[in-house]
């Protein structure tokens, strides 16, 4: 085996190694094993100012996602809170994708999903 495929082998491996603990990090279940039902209120702060969701969680899983007050950006926000809360509903998780151009929004729901689900 000559040097640089030594070398292009080990740098492959590493980035491929590098990646799987990035992917299994980052994945975000959420964990509502035992979590009463009810309805949760979380904030962050979107890129206007704070935003307020309200979420409903019944067996175990979050049904209900509703964006009680925000102050983003009409129009370049609104695809960001149509998608995100339901790829969340439908994977029941918070490792989802950010829509693109709205990605500071996408995030903020993120953070108050977050929010809410720490208040149990």
């Amino acid at each position: 085996m000559f040097w640089s495929t030594f070398t292009s082998e080990t740098i492959i491996n590493a980035v491929n190694n590098a990646l799987a603990e990035e992917s299994s990090e980052s994945s975000e279940g959420i964990a509502l094993k035992d979590f009463p039902d009810g309805t949760y209120t979380g904030t962050s702060e979107g890129d206007n100012g704070l935003m307020t969701i309200d979420i409903t969680v019944e067996s175990e899983e979050i049904t209900d996602i509703n964006v009680v007050s925000r102050l983003e950006t009409n129009g370049l926000s609104d695809q960001a809170f149509e998608q995100v809360p339901n790829q969340i509903n439908d994977i029941n998780s918070l490792d989802v994708e950010t829509v693109s151009g709205a990605t500071f929004t996408s995030e903020a729901i993120l953070e108050a999903v977050k929010d809410a689900l720490s208040q149990n």
